[in-house]
């Protein structure tokens, strides 16, 4: 085992529930045989984690038990286990998230959905977690993906975003040449939007309630064109834009406790369908009659995993990333240091005044 620092110490944010986030000392990992220890230069807060810092869903710490967190990240290689081939020390790499860990052997993963395994982020009955939000941490080498030197650190860190906006499309299938729609305006929706685009979307039209993040879907590619709510009425405007159909796909990418999906059911085409990617904290309401009037098709998508052809998703993504078919730089507004995640937070969390859409720890 090669590895570049030991016996040293580090600095982690330590998460002890909701808004407490400290920033404190602790030993630097040093990676198992089949582990890689890497130097944390970039992680991205994700909407996940701000479920938790709301106290909302099951991210909570133990009462009193401090925590490490961040799966969006991206680094260098630091260190090496004994059995890892392939990787090399100084090499840049992303880091798919270490929740994602899959068995390999349940029917799940013989039947090429990982990212529903029975066993989902368990080594030897283990429970895994990324800590990006760490100078350093340990990766399973097989989740570790070198990156090309044209491809930032920042971009590579937020490839989880993409990887969650490729599964929603792949999930969706019929978007070529297709007027296409998504309801929100937050990473994902833009990160949804931008994919969509790339993968033959005819037309893409973004909904939100956000000036700067619906500006920065026109100019990111994340659209063709914006619905800004509440000014703009969504029906008047998909109705103008498809010639009174509606959308053939709508993606939902907001979640939480809205009537999203509602609306979602009213603007689709018939014969349409709908994708869930947001995180509902409440059941949603919808209109059962209107779904089976309209003959609707609902799909709810779940992280990434495989594409059809057994590929990864999360490395068909960083080839999306590496050709410039996708543009996460354009969709990063904020940058701390580890030392102010606190503020970091706060402004990833209140984007109605920061006017934050990604926000990103460089450490």
């Amino acid at each position: 085992m090669t590895i570049v620092t030991t016996g040293g110490t580090m600095k982690a944010a330590i998460f002890y529930g909701e808004r407490d986030i400290r920033v404190e000392e602790r030993p630097i990992p040093e990676p198992g045989p089949d582990e890689v220890l890497v130097r944390v230069r970039s992680a991205g807060i994700c909407g996940s984690d701000l479920l938790g810092y709301n106290g909302i869903g099951p991210w909570q710490p133990p009462h009193g038990v401090g925590i490490e967190e961040g799966h969006e990240l991206a680094g260098e290689i630091a260190g090496l286990g004994s059995s890892v081939t392939g990787l090399k020390l100084g090499q840049r790499v992303a880091v798919q998230p270490e929740h994602l860990i899959a068995c390999g052997s349940c029917l799940e993963c013989r039947s090429g959905i990982p990212h529903l395994c029975k066993h989902l982020g368990l080594v030897a009955g283990q429970p895994q977690a990324s800590h990006g939000f760490s100078e350093y941490d340990t990766c399973i080498a097989s989740n570790v993906w070198p990156i090309p030197d044209t491809m930032s650190l920042d971009s590579a860190a937020i490839a989880d975003c993409y990887g969650v906006a490729l599964h929603a499309v792949h999930r969706a299938k019929r978007v070529t040449n297709q007027t296409v729609a998504v309801i929100g305006c937050g990473t994902i929706g833009l990160c949804i939007g931008q994919t969509a685009r790339a993968l033959g979307a005819g037309r893409v039209v973004l909904i939100g309630d956000q000036p700067n993040a619906t500006a920065t879907a026109l100019s990111s590619g994340a659209a063709d064109d914006v619905v800004l709510i509440p000014g703009d009425d969504p029906a008047v405007i998909l109705d103008r834009l498809t010639d009174g159909v509606g959308p053939a796909t709508i993606f939902e990418a907001v979640g939480r406790s809205g009537s999203t999906l509602e609306q979602a059911l009213q603007w689709v085409a018939p014969g349409g369908q709908i994708c869930v990617a947001g995180t509902f904290t409440t059941a949603p309401r919808f209109s059962p009659d209107l779904a089976y009037r309209k003959e609707i098709s609902l799909l709810w998508s779940n992280s990434y995993g495989l594409d059809d052809g057994g590929m990864p998703e999360f490395e068909q993504t960083l080839q999306l990333i590496a050709a410039g078919r996708v543009h996460p730089d354009a969709l990063i507004t904020h940058r701390f240091p580890l030392n102010q995640i606190a503020e970091a937070f706060t402004t990833a969390n209140e984007k109605s005044t920061t006017h934050a859409i990604k926000v990103v720890i460089n450490a």
